[in-house]
This record gives structure tokens, sequence and C-alpha cells, in this order.
């Protein structure tokens, strides 16, 4: 039989009930870390995943262990479940078999981070169809004004060309503007090329989807600032949604003088196809490849070495950290094959190992 393990619902009922009852405080017990965390309004998501996290180490662990294992987790689902529910408290990121609290932390953090972003989504589809939904019946109102004008047999034919009149002004001062709201709705609840919390490239600029509107869009860039950008420029620009794509290619082109060997490109591809192979968390297995790209003047040799990441191209700090690992590795296998550069000023600066 398995041991007894309180669930995140039942925590959640039963600091409820002490909250109502005062029975925390009657009996003089101070409420634990977690008990006040779940009975908090207040609470951010990182608090919350933070302490889900805390909760899901402590209790999927088997005893007298300190990490928690795929074993571990066969404990309270299917055979058949457990990779796909290991992979999902931080197994895919870890690339371990073991995984720490940090593991687990990092794990929750990234599914209440979408959860929220989806809360968000749906709070702004919904804002937008409530809007909607006002402009409607005020068309359906004023057509069934004038069906019950014509029912009671008055002369509408006056008020029409009042009326007409009036909504030929709109068209013309507000027909732009119109017409753009419309394209924003089609995009957002057809196309729906993006969602709050996505990371999406417009033109040259990487940004985070915060808020979705009818005439402007907030999105907030790598260093944090707040942007406003109009709906206009979204329906008019290529959108790349870095979120929704499948991990990133990258490539690395630089020149060397003319000499360099197959020999050469063996050695480099062989280290380099190591280092990737080594990190499955930052790296695709086996995508590592160097090619001699094209000749350049003045008689130059380019190289091209494209390989894949781990991860698609929303995750800064990560590509950052694993390109700078790779670039390191790279410099030091070039050095050990001797490779040279000359300059434009003829002196030739050579790659040598130290």
């Amino acid at each position: 039989s398995l041991p007894f393990r309180m669930t995140t619902k039942a925590v959640a009922s039963w600091t409820r009930e002490q909250a109502r009852s005062g029975m925390a405080s009657k009996a003089g017990v101070r409420p634990s870390p977690l008990m006040r965390a779940m009975s908090s309004d207040q609470r951010s998501t990182v608090d919350e995943a933070d302490y889900v996290a805390q909760m899901m180490f402590n209790h999927l662990r088997r005893a007298g262990q300190p990490f928690v294992t795929p074993e571990a987790v066969e404990d309270f689902v299917g055979a058949d479940k457990v990779e796909e529910a290991f992979a999902l408290i931080g197994g895919s990121e870890s690339g371990v078999r073991a995984l720490a609290l940090s593991n687990l932390t990092s794990a929750m953090r990234r599914i209440y981070t979408e959860r929220e972003a989806l809360g968000k989504t749906l709070s702004d589809t919904s804002g937008l169809v409530k809007n909607v939904g006002v402009l409607v019946g005020s068309i359906m109102g004023i057509i069934t004004m004038f069906i019950s004008l014509g029912i009671f047999k008055i002369d509408i034919a006056s008020l029409w060309l009042v009326t007409s009149s009036a909504m030929l002004a709109f068209a013309f001062v507000f027909g732009s503007t119109a017409s753009v709201m419309f394209r924003a709705l089609v995009m957002i609840f057809s196309t729906n090329p993006f969602g709050v919390g996505d990371w999406v490239r417009i033109g040259t600029e990487i940004v985070r989807i915060k808020e979705l509107g009818l005439n402007f869009f907030v999105v907030e860039n790598f260093w944090g600032e707040v942007l406003f950008l109009p709906a206009v420029t979204m329906l008019d620009s290529n959108i790349f949604n870095l979120t929704r794509s499948p991990p990133l290619w990258q490539s690395i082109t630089f020149s060397v003088d003319l000499g360099i060997c197959a020999g050469d490109l063996e050695s480099v591809q062989a280290a380099m196809q190591i280092h990737v192979d080594s990190d499955n968390t930052s790296y695709t297995p086996s995508t590592f490849n160097i090619y001699c790209w094209k000749l350049a003047d003045p008689l130059k040799m380019q190289l091209c070495c494209i390989y894949q990441l781990a991860f698609n191209g929303s995750e800064f700090t990560r590509k950052l950290r694993a390109n700078s690992r790779l670039l390191q590795s790279l410099q030091i296998v070039l050095m050990s094959i001797n490779l040279s550069f000359a300059g434009t000023d003829g002196q030739i600066f050579k790659c040598e190992e130290r």
C-alpha cells in the first residue's frame, strides 16, 4: 500500500476550513509556510509555484532518497505514463534521471507562468467579445427600431435620410479605425498567431505579448521595457512566434586563410560533436556540422558551423549560455589545428594553442 500523501487540493481545502473555524488561532499554533501560502489571496505566481514544487519534492521522493526518480513517480501513476509525468515535472529540461528541488521548481514556475498567461489571454479575449457584443447589440437595436417604425406605418424616409447621412460621416471619419479593429478581431480570434505570454519577433524587435486589444497591443522587450504597439503595426508586419516554434537552429560563420584541409574540418567536426552530444539539455544531439561556405577576398575561405539547440528561441538566457559554451569550445578546437588569418595590413594572425 502507498504511504499517505496530502494533495494540493486537500491542503487548500483544509486551510480554508481552518481559516473559517479559527482552529489555528484558537490553538495558538502558527501555520506552516505552506499553509500560509496556500491560504493567502495575495500570493504571487512564483511563490505559489515554489511552494507546490517543495510539496511535490517532499511527497514524491521515496523514503531516504535525496532525489525524485522515475521509480518514485511510478508509485503514483501507471507504468505507461511514468516518462510523460517525469518529463512534465522537470525531466525534459534537466536531462537526468534524478530530479533535485531546483529542477522541480523550474518546471513548476514554467507551468504556472503558462497557466497565468493562458488566464490573461482568456480574460483579454473575454473583454474583446464583450465590446463586440455591445457593438452588434447597438446595430441590431437600430435595425429593430426601423422595423418597429415600419410596422406602425410611421414615415421613416426622413429619419433614414438623417441616419444614413450620419453613418456616412461616421464612416468617413472612423472608417480606417473600424477597418483596423475588424482586422485585429479576425487576427485574434481566427488566425490566432500568438497569445499572452508568447515571445514573438516583429521585424527586428523581439517582444513578449502582455495584453491583447483591438486598437493596440501591450508588449514587453527583453529588458523589461513596456511598449504600446498600434494594431495596424501588428497587422502589417511579419510575425514570427518564437514560443510556438520548434528548437532553434544556429549558425556561426568565420573566415580563415586558404589552405585548410579536409582533415582539419574532420577534427573540428569530431571535437564539436562530442561537445554537443555531451549536453542534451542545451543542444540537440548529432546536429553539429561544419562546411566550407564560400571563397572571399582577399584569399579567404569562409567556414560555416550549424547546430540545433534543445529549445526554441524564446528562452534567451539559455540560448546565450549555450552559444557561449559552444564558442568557447570552438575556439579551443581551432587553436589546436593552428589556423591562421592574414589581416588587410599583411600581418598574419595564427590560432595557436597555449
